[in-house]
């Protein structure tokens, strides 16, 4: 053989590797270097006087663009937030609780 074969047998080999591989394995890849980054932060919640009030604040945390999830409670004093990190963060989040409520928030756990 002489090198341009075995340059061209290589090159033909390489060639039917990437092709036999599963496009979902490299989409999967690709998402998952891309995917964004869940955080959970906890806020201490005061103010709050009756059991209602946690709808108010989980009604404001949740039209914040990059939370995913909100649960407060009246009984606990706190509210829970998961969300995506680079979208929105636990100062912007507790200003709007605070600015949206009236209540006042601190960031009890990250």
């Amino acid at each position: 053989m002489t090198g341009r074969t075995i340059a061209s047998a290589l090159l033909v080999a390489c060639f039917l590797t990437l092709t036999a591989m599963p496009a979902t394995t490299t989409s999967t890849a690709i998402a998952q270097e891309r995917a964004p980054e869940t955080r959970v932060v906890t806020f201490r919640i005061s103010g709050m006087l009756t059991a209602s009030c946690p709808v108010l604040v989980e009604s404001a945390v949740s039209r914040i663009d990059g939370v995913e999830h909100v649960r407060a409670s009246f009984e606990r004093r706190n509210a829970v937030v998961r969300y995506i990190a680079g979208r929105t963060s636990p100062d912007a989040i507790r200003r709007i609780i605070e600015d949206r409520t009236g209540f006042r928030a601190q960031v009890e756990r990250r």
